[in-house]
């Protein structure tokens, strides 16, 4: 899990960016974080959405964006095109990635690609 700090002012909103691979479990994060319901699919064709809502409890300023599941942040899919411009563009202060501890390499790999993009 990479930590990217972002300045921010005491009345500024913070950002919380899932990432991971397809289907690891990024909206039940989502879902736990926000008390939201995401209704998820993961399949050629579908639309690539967004999903963006409010932490709960304690930590009301903290927005939370769940991303698209991508395997790379070389984009060659929508999907990571959308998912790398949110981290580059949105620039969220805090990242959280969401592994899969069946498949660690997989995950390890986009913890790699994150720290060497400097978040």
């Amino acid at each position: 899990m990479h930590n990217h700090t972002a300045k921010t002012t005491d009345h500024a909103k913070q950002s919380l960016g899932l990432v991971g691979n397809p289907n690891v479990g990024k909206s039940v994060v989502f879902g736990y974080f926000t008390g939201r319901y995401v209704n998820v699919s993961n399949y050629p064709g579908t639309t690539v959405e967004i999903t963006r809502g409010r932490m709960t409890g304690e930590q009301p300023h903290w927005d939370v964006i769940d991303t698209p599941g991508v395997n790379n942040f070389i984009p060659s899919s929508e999907d990571e095109v959308v998912t790398r411009n949110i981290l580059l563009d949105d620039n969220p202060a805090r990242i959280l990635q969401v592994i899969d501890a069946k498949n660690l390499r997989r995950g390890l790999l986009l913890s790699l690609q994150l720290a060497e993009m400097g978040l």
